[in-house]
């Protein structure tokens, strides 16, 4: 396993995040609008330490909106993921909630269902709230750079289809490295490159028609 570096605080909030999760949880694992390759990636690596180093198997995947673009939709068939809306899941029947690539403040009118046990971000931190484990790094380029970290820090084989996910991740939320990124992107990156499904990648990126788009195309053909 490829041994990339990781920072002190990673290990003190790994420790305390198997410590906070039992194998018969339940884990709510949110996401903030619709769901982007980066939050996806991110979720899925969460999900994958603690069925790993856990043994919880009750996971329900949610964002606060439906997917605006083709390639996201397509990301999440090719994980087989079932990302339901906030509102159709009972929040209050999940023991651990997990924001992935959010902060509770985003959530406006829903913020009183949404009490995370945990969040994992990297944007700049907004509000006054609390959560029993809380990890932010704005200056990272993407989230999905970080939960590398926590799942090499887990010494867990990523299986392939995560390397694609969190290289695919990176790769959006850092706009191909146009946007401002740390050395810690472009090394998660680079590991990523040597286990994942590139050719998923490729199609995926080529799918570039707007979901609202595709109700012309069905008329067309109707």
């Amino acid at each position: 396993m490829n041994r990339l570096p990781f920072k002190k605080e990673t290990q003190q909030n790994l420790k305390k995040l198997l410590e906070l999760a039992h194998p018969d949880d339940s884990l709510l694992l949110l996401m903030y609008g619709s769901p982007d390759p980066d939050a996806i990636a991110s979720a899925m690596a969460l999900r994958e330490i603690l069925q790993r180093k856990k043994g919880l198997s009750k996971c329900t995947f949610a964002a606060t909106e439906p997917f605006r673009r083709q390639q996201n939709k397509e990301l999440a068939q090719a994980m087989r993921l079932n990302i339901r809306l906030l509102g159709q899941v009972d929040a209050s029947a999940y023991r651990l909630i997990a924001l992935v690539d959010a902060q509770p403040s985003f959530f406006g009118d829903h913020v009183q269902t949404v009490r995370p046990t945990i969040v994992f971000d990297h944007h700049p931190r907004q509000g006054d709230w609390q959560a029993e484990l809380t990890d932010i790094r704005p200056q990272c380029g993407a989230l999905s750079t970080v939960m590398t970290e926590y799942l090499l820090c887990a010494r867990i084989r990523i299986p392939r289809n995560l390397h694609t996910a969190l290289l695919y991740g990176i790769k959006t939320d850092t706009d191909n490295f146009d946007r401002e990124t740390l050395a810690e992107d472009i090394r998660a990156y680079t590991y990523h490159t040597r286990h994942a499904n590139m050719r998923l990648i490729r199609r995926i990126e080529l799918n570039q028609t707007p979901m609202s788009y595709l109700k012309y195309f069905d008329h067309a053909f109707h």
